[in-house]
């Protein structure tokens, strides 16, 4: 009975891509609750507008999934719009580049939904600021200039591998800061640098900006010349990445987008990662991990110098959380859970969209896994998306960046986006073949995957399937 049903499936999808309509396969009297065609519908056109901060005449770079679509002249206060083909979810990432030629780093926005006529504004963006640094190798005690640009008489916070708070400075009304370091506390070897806005005064006084770029340095301390001995061999080139991810989780390490090896984090969410082979130059690198259930945190990325000869160590890495949702769909009015897991004890910052967005706080367990019981009534129906980045419980109070953002559905009606949410069967952002085969595995009454129920009727059946090609992306 099942190789007929599944026959019957191939059949029927084969005929659909064919030319007929849903209404011409089945009786549209049995699912009568679902308001779906398969009628194929003209392109239309939404509008994404991002607002913000950024640098004095500098410029915008616009990209949608990787690919640039705008560039434009900007000043420190902007907003800027591109159009986009709507009933579809893009990645958008953006960057800054002042006038004077240096790049802030990328800021991304993900799985952003654009339908028919809509405006969709991501609104209260804070370019980090811009860094560089007047030498990479200073004398112990000699004062390190750290300059770039920034929002305009704005206050700038710095922090380095060994103080995480404390150093500030000013902006000018060009938007220019600078701020000398004393190197006379440091000790002999590499350090890291990173700046953030803190505040923009009488504009904006609420969350700081994300760090900027890690730059590193080296202090050197002046020697007595040794005597004359036999040339010894050069050192070895060799990087060290440091820090902190999910209890016993299993670290992947990327060097310029390729995969490098992995590692595993103590009971802690501690781990070291050691590159011998390598040479002197300029990396980007990447790290992700999985938490003891399976889940895929975000990559972590940073381009850096590697010395050559030298070996050059990269701490205070702090892998955002992960995170999931215990349902995709529910009722107003209900609860829907959202876990993840990360650093033991760390201060989770949650964040939920709505008309204005929900922040919660709270600490995650000694094992790092967290979960917070969300009540829908505090939000109006339709798609929303949680987020959420750590605080590390130690002294230094080190701060991820956000997680992936992932989506839930508010609504008793069962309207087309809330049912493409459940389409979506493996979480990927698309409704493609991979999740039709997921549907024709689970096809009947004992389904295993709870997700290929799209309807939740309790049977996967032609319902199903019928939402699938509704929705689907390819």
């Amino acid at each position: 009975m099942r190789k007929k049903s599944i026959f019957f499936l191939v059949v029927l999808f084969f005929s659909l891509f064919s030319g007929f309509t849903y209404g011409q396969l089945m009786d549209t009297s049995e699912v009568s609750e679902v308001d779906i065609t398969a009628e194929v519908k003209d392109i239309t056109m939404g509008r994404v507008v991002f607002k913000g901060r950024a640098y004095p005449d500098s410029y915008l770079h616009i990209l949608k999934n990787d690919t640039q679509i705008a560039l434009r002249d900007i000043d420190s206060s902007f907003e800027e719009g591109v159009k986009v083909e709507s009933g579809t979810s893009y990645d958008f990432s953006i960057r800054a580049v002042s006038e004077a030629g240096r790049n802030s780093v990328t800021l991304t926005f993900e799985n952003i939904d654009v339908f028919e006529g809509e405006e969709k504004t991501i609104s209260g963006i804070f370019f980090p600021p811009t860094i560089e640094l007047g030498a990479t190798e200073v004398e112990k005690g000699e004062d390190l200039k750290i300059f770039g640009e920034a929002f305009p008489e704005s206050e700038i916070q710095i922090v380095d591998s060994t103080i995480q708070t404390g150093r500030t400075t000013d902006t000018d009304e060009s938007g220019n800061w600078l701020y000398l370091m004393d190197t006379g506390d440091l000790e002999e070897g590499s350090h890291w640098v990173k700046a953030r806005g803190v505040k923009a005064r009488a504009v904006y006084d609420g969350e700081p900006s994300d760090y900027s770029q890690t730059i590193y340095f080296e202090v050197e301390v002046e020697k007595e010349p040794d005597p004359p001995s036999r040339p010894s061999q050069p050192r070895e080139t060799e990087v060290r990445l440091l820090g902190r991810a999910y209890p016993k989780s299993e670290v992947t390490v990327l060097v310029n987008g390729t995969l490098d090896g992995t590692t595993t984090a103590d009971d802690e969410a501690n781990f070291l990662y050691e590159i011998t082979d390598i040479s002197g130059g300029v990396y980007t690198f990447g790290i992700w991990a999985e938490d003891g259930d399976g889940r895929r945190g975000r990559t972590h990325s940073f381009t850096a110098n590697v010395i050559e000869n030298a070996v050059t160590t990269f701490d205070g890495i702090f892998l955002p959380p992960t995170i999931d949702v215990d349902r995709q769909v529910v009722e107003w009015g209900d609860e829907v859970g959202i876990l993840g897991q990360t650093t033991p004890e760390s201060t989770v910052d949650l964040r939920i969209s709505s008309e204005e967005e929900i922040v919660e706080e709270f600490r995650a367990g000694e094992d790092g896994t967290w979960f917070y019981k969300f009540d829908t009534s505090q939000v109006q129906e339709g798609v929303h998306e949680a987020r959420a980045r750590s605080i590390s419980p130690d002294p230094e109070k080190l701060l991820s960046s956000f997680s992936t953002p992932v989506e839930f559905a508010v609504g008793e009606e069962f309207r087309p986006e809330i049912a493409c949410v459940r389409a979506d069967i493996n979480r990927d952002g698309r409704v493609d073949l991979i999740d039709f085969s997921i549907l024709l595995f689970n096809w009947g009454p004992d389904f295993v995957n709870p997700r290929a129920d799209i309807n939740q009727d309790g049977m996967v059946d032609i319902r199903d399937f019928s939402i699938l090609l509704y929705c689907w992306t390819g």
